[in-house]
C-alpha cells in the first residue's frame, strides 16, 4: 500500500491584523502559520475598547505560500456593553447653595442621560443632560432655608433606558448650622428661690435640648425641649444655705445660661483651722471666708504674738500674725479674734488659736559605745528637755552596716543601735539625734575583725542557753564546724 504524501497547508489573517494573530505551536503570536498536518488554528483578539463589533478574515489553503485555492473564514469580534461608572459616587453641597460635578466613565459610544430625584436638584450642564462616552454633569441646589439635610439622586440612564438597574450619584445638601441663642445668658436668682422663662431661638428644623449642671437646685417646669423657636421655663424652689453664691450652667445646644443663686448674710468658717509659729519666730498666716462685701477686722489677745500688715478686709482676705523667738521650752499661744457683718448689722465672730512651739534641746545617754567586731546590741537612752511635744529623728553617717529600732520619737524616749559584724578594719558612726534646730551626737565605734574570726560567729550565751539550732544558710544534715572568738568584752558577758 503506498505511503501517504503530506499535504502542506497554510493559515493567514488578510484583514484585521491589527487586532487578530494567529497562536504559534509555541504560544506566540504570527501572522501566517504553515503545516503539514491536521491540526487547530488559534486565533488571538486584542481587547475591543469600543462597543461596535470589529472583523477579520481567516485564509485557509493548500501549499506553503499564499495560493490561489485559499477559503476565506470570517470572523467577528463583539463590542463592550455599555456600563456606566459615576465618579464621585456622592456628591454633598453646602447649605448656602452650591454646584458639585461629577464625571461618567463609559466606553465610547455609550449614550446616556441624567435626571434628578425631585425638584430640588437641578442638573446645571450638560443643557440636553445627555451625553455619550465619557462626560461631566455638573449638580446645583438652591439654598437650605431648615436645618433639615435635603437627600436626592441622580440616576444615570443608558440609550431608551435599556440599562437595568442604573447607577445612581448620591446627593445630600447639608441644613444650616443649628445655632442657639437665648433671651438671657446671666441670670440672678435671691437666696430663697424663685422661677424664670428663657426665649430659645434656633433655625426651623432644629431640635434642640436643654440641660442643667449640675442639677442640685434648678428644676425643669416644663419639658426642656423643641424645635426651631421656643422657650425654657425652670424654678429654683430650695433656699441657699451656704453664705457663698452657688450657680449652675444651663446649656441649650451651642447657647449657655448661668444661673446665679445669691447666698446668705455674711457668714464665717465655723470650725477655722489653728496656726502655728516655730520657736524661733517667723509669721503665720489665716484665711478669712466671707462674702463680698462683708467687712472684717482681727485682733489678738497677746504682746507676744501679733497682727502684722493690715488688719482689715471686704469679703475674702488673709490674716498673717508674727512671734519673735520665744527662749523657753514651754509653747505660747496666743487668740486671734476675726469679726465679720458688722458693717450689715449681723455681726459674727471667729476664734483662731496661734500657737509658737518652745525650744527643745536633747541629751543622749551614753555619748559614746564601743562594739566587738562580732556585733551587739546596745540600747541608748534619749533624753528630751520638754515633756512631749518635741520630735526627734536618728540619722547616721555614714548610713550603712547599721541598724536602729526607731528612728523617730517624740519627748522621751529609747531606741537600740544594732552594727552589724565587722570583717574588715575598725570603723565609725556618728549619730544624730534631734531637730532641725538643735540635736545632738553619740560616737558610736567597732573594733576591726579578728584574723582567726570564721564566716560564722556563734554568741556563747547561745551555746549555754540552747541548743544549737540550724543556722541560716546551713543544711540541717550538713556538717558544721566553727571557732568560738572570744574577746575581753565578750568574757563580760
Amino acid at each position: 500500500m503506498p505511503a501517504t504524501m503530506p499535504c502542506p497547508w497554510t493559515a493567514s489573517i488578510t484583514e484585521g491584523g491589527a487586532y487578530a494573530t494567529i497562536v504559534d505551536a509555541e504560544g506566540g503570536e504570527t501572522a501566517t502559520r504553515t503545516d503539514n498536518a491536521s491540526g487547530n488554528v488559534t486565533i488571538r483578539f486584542k481587547s475591543n475598547n469600543t462597543i461596535a463589533p470589529r472583523t477579520a478574515t481567516l485564509s485557509i489553503g493548500r501549499g506553503s505560500t499564499a495560493i490561489e485555492t485559499a477559503t476565506p473564514i470570517p470572523l467577528i469580534q463583539v463590542g463592550q456593553l455599555c456600563r456606566y461608572n459615576p465618579k464621585p459616587p456622592s456628591l454633598s453641597l453646602k447649605s448656602e447653595g452650591d454646584t458639585q460635578p461629577f464625571r461618567i466613565d463609559t466606553f465610547a459610544g455609550c449614550p446616556w442621560q441624567v435626571t434628578a430625584s425631585g425638584p430640588e436638584i437641578t442638573i446645571a450642564s450638560p443643557a440636553s443632560r445627555a451625553g455619550s462616552g465619557v462626560g461631566d454633569v455638573e449638580v446645583q441646589m438652591r439654598a437650605n432655608t431648615t436645618a433639615v439635610p435635603i437627600e436626592g439622586f441622580i440616576t444615570i440612564v443608558g440609550q431608551a433606558g435599556a440599562v437595568v438597574d442604573p447607577p445612581r450619584v448620591a446627593v445630600t445638601q447639608v441644613g444650616l448650622p443649628c445655632n442657639v441663642t437665648v433671651s438671657l445668658t446671666a441670670i440672678r436668682i435671691q437666696s430663697d428661690g424663685e422661677s424664670k422663662i428663657v426665649t430659645v431661638d434656633a433655625p426651623p428644623g432644629c431640635e434642640w435640648h436643654a440641660m442643667v449642671a449640675p442639677q442640685s437646685f434648678i428644676k425643669f417646669i416644663d419639658e426642656p425641649r423643641g424645635t426651631g423657636r421656643g422657650s425654657i421655663r425652670f424654678e429654683v424652689v430650695e433656699r441657699n444655705p451656704l453664705p457663698s453664691d452657688r450657680s449652675a450652667t444651663i446649656t441649650i445646644g451651642s447657647a449657655t445660661i448661668i444661673v446665679t443663686q445669691d447666698g446668705q448674710p455674711c457668714t464665717l468658717d465655723p470650725n477655722p483651722l489653728p496656726a502655728t509659729i516655730p520657736a524661733d519666730g517667723g509669721t503665720a498666716a489665716v484665711n478669712v471666708f466671707t462674702l463680698n462685701g462683708c467687712k472684717w477686722e482681727a485682733r489678738t489677745d497677746s504682746l507676744e504674738i501679733g497682727v502684722i500688715g493690715v488688719a482689715t478686709g471686704d469679703g475674702n482676705g488673709r490674716v498673717a500674725v508674727a512671734a519673735s523667738k520665744n527662749p523657753g521650752a514651754a509653747p505660747r499661744t496666743a487668740r486671734l479674734t476675726i469679726t465679720s457683718g458688722a458693717n450689715v448689722g449681723r455681726p459674727i465672730q471667729n476664734v483662731v488659736t496661734i500657737t509658737q512651739s518652745g525650744q527643745c534641746t536633747f541629751a543622749v545617754d551614753p555619748s559614746v559605745i564601743h562594739f566587738p567586731a562580732n556585733g551587739d546590741i546596745k540600747p541608748v537612752t534619749v533624753t528630751v528637755s520638754t515633756t512631749g511635744g518635741c520630735q526627734w529623728r536618728v540619722t547616721s553617717v555614714p548610713a550603712t552596716d547599721i541598724m536602729f529600732s526607731t528612728t523617730i520619737g517624740i519627748g522621751t524616749g529609747t531606741f537600740n543601735i544594732t552594727p552589724k559584724p565587722n570583717t574588715q578594719t575598725a570603723r565609725s558612726w556618728t549619730i544624730t539625734v534631734g531637730n532641725q534646730d538643735n540635736s545632738s551626737q553619740i560616737r558610736v565605734m567597732q573594733e576591726p575583725a579578728s584574723s582567726n574570726a570564721a564566716a560564722f560567729w556563734l554568741p556563747l550565751r547561745l551555746l549555754r542557753d540552747r541548743a544549737i539550732a540550724p543556722l541560716h544558710g546551713v543544711a540541717h544534715n550538713s556538717k558544721l564546724s566553727f571557732p568560738i572568738v572570744s574577746s575581753r568584752r565578750q568574757s563580760r558577758r
